[in-house]
């Protein structure tokens, strides 16, 4: 895409048709700043009546000898000026550039494939109602007509052309409507095997009630260990010494068979865990929490009098 600057204008005593050699800004205007060096910007050519809009990549050499390469984008002759040695050159935008309501996706062509910005075969996304430009202006797309259809490559199936707009070899330009098909493929009209698939996306988004398991890759649902009862809904571990999420339930907790974790007394080894209480309780006998035990408590937690609560060495009492 062309890149901009305010309020650059600069005469040049180039002729003829080739690239601009820049001479001083005019009154009131500035050079083309270094910052562009090397990229491709918007120029407008005025010589006398005569008037060209081109791109063209500068190349900033210093003081006044920095240079404009000219690709026709319109004139009034219908082709590049030819310069008579006293024109004007600014950047401005062209009626191409003032369209910001679209999404540029660069189109090109090598090994037999269409790249879709640098990767071969790319699955694309598009939106309904949002305006994307495949730039097809690389040379490596002139003779690889860049079309949309039905069905891969196009095979037994009609060109799709709602909302497509072909420009020349310049651009392909997409706005589809909501009613679009969920996929469509791009494609060469003139070669088989370039092109790849289309999904058409959604604006709407699912609420808040959808499962977390909805959510989840089918790669981290199998890392839960509980069984699955429908495709987004999990049954826990219903037994003590059942695996939950790779954490092993212990002889001190059970699990009836909605899931509902209880504590059930007693010790347990072999990092097993248990519970002193679970809400607001108080401990009104000697507790202890042996070597190999974890406990946990959900506070606040209250000790009765002359009540003795031990965490041994190696065992370990987490308060919430």
């Amino acid at each position: 895409m062309a890149k901009f600057a305010d309020r650059v204008k600069a005469s040049t005593s180039t002729t003829g048709t080739g690239t601009v050699t820049l001479g001083s800004a005019e009154s009131g205007y500035q050079s083309v700043p270094s910052s562009l060096d090397g990229h491709t910007v918007r120029l407008v050519i005025e010589d006398g009546t005569a008037w060209e809009v081109s791109t063209g990549v500068y190349t900033h050499n210093g003081g006044s000898n920095s240079t404009l390469t000219r690709v026709l984008t319109s004139s009034s002759t219908g082709s590049l000026l030819n310069l008579s040695g006293s024109a004007k050159v600014f950047i401005s935008a062209s009626a191409d550039d003032l369209d910001l309501l679209y999404a540029d996706i660069t189109v090109t062509v090598s090994g037999g494939n269409y790249l879709i910005d640098g990767t071969a075969n790319q699955t694309i996304t598009l939106v309904p109602s949002v305006t994307y430009r495949f730039d097809v202006s690389d040379s490596t797309n002139s003779s690889h007509p860049f079309r949309l259809a039905t069905q891969v490559d196009g095979a037994n199936s009609s060109q799709f052309t709602t909302g497509v707009t072909v420009v020349g070899s310049k651009y392909v330009e997409v706005k589809l409507e909501q009613d679009a098909p969920s996929t469509l493929y791009y494609y060469c009209t003139n070669h088989s095997g370039m092109g790849g698939t289309i999904n058409v996306g959604s604006t709407s988004y699912s609420n808040a009630t959808t499962s977390a398991a909805g959510l989840m890759s089918s790669s981290d649902k199998t890392k839960l260990d509980g069984v699955a009862t429908s495709a987004n809904n999990y049954a826990l571990p219903t037994a003590s010494g059942s695996t939950l999420g790779g954490i092993k339930i212990g002889t001190g907790l059970s699990i009836d068979g909605s899931g509902v974790v209880t504590a059930s007394g007693g010790g347990g080894g072999g990092g097993s865990f248990s519970v002193i209480n679970v809400a607001s309780r108080i401990i009104t006998s000697d507790t202890t929490v042996s070597a190999t035990e974890s406990a946990l408590s959900v506070g606040p937690i209250e000790i009765a009098n002359g009540v003795t609560l031990t965490v041994a060495s190696g065992g370990r009492h987490v308060v919430l």
